[in-house]
């Protein structure tokens, strides 16, 4: 049976402490959620605001802020999929493949089974010319759908990279 005095004092306790932890995705500490979410809010403005109002100054200004909170962000946490997914989107828009394919290449690593990652991945090693790398990236992505849409459209695309060079 627990005492009466036990309980008061584990309330007390997590009363003293409870101000202090932050809950994932919010509350007043920096985190990796608040970075990235930060450099969402950076990265939004500076490719729906700025670029569609012609302010290319601005936006790369903003697109800068959004860099650096996800870098920040993975500075936090490295098997933080979503911010390095995030960074590599950054760098697709400002055309820096080389940057975009480092960080696709970390979120397929950090979450292989996701078919969804693996094609920025080889769209960037497209843009590259690195066809041979994009065709295994989408050959890979095929074992993670059963779907025959999918598979018939990932088919495509790897015919697609064959008749552009990209075949062995």
């Amino acid at each position: 049976m627990i005492k009466k005095e036990s309980v008061f004092l584990w309330i007390l306790i997590l009363a003293l402490f409870a101000p202090f932890a932050t809950p994932s995705g919010g509350g007043g500490m920096e985190n990796e959620y608040s970075y990235n979410d930060e450099g969402l809010a950076h990265y939004n403005r500076a490719y729906y605001e700025l670029l569609a109002a012609g302010k290319k100054v601005e936006a790369e200004e903003e697109f800068n802020r959004a860099v650096s909170s996800f870098q920040e962000a993975i500075k936090i946490n490295d098997g933080f999929a979503e911010a390095h997914r995030n960074l590599g989107r950054v760098y697709t828009v400002r055309k820096n493949d080389e940057l975009a394919v480092e960080e696709y290449r970390k979120v397929v690593e950090l979450e292989p089974g996701k078919l969804e990652n693996y094609l920025p991945l080889a769209s960037a090693l497209e843009r590259l010319g690195r066809l041979d790398e994009a065709r295994e990236v989408l050959s890979r992505a095929k074992s993670f759908t059963e779907d025959p849409r999918v598979l018939e459209s990932l088919v495509r695309v790897i015919e697609k990279l064959d008749r552009s060079g990209g075949s062995r």
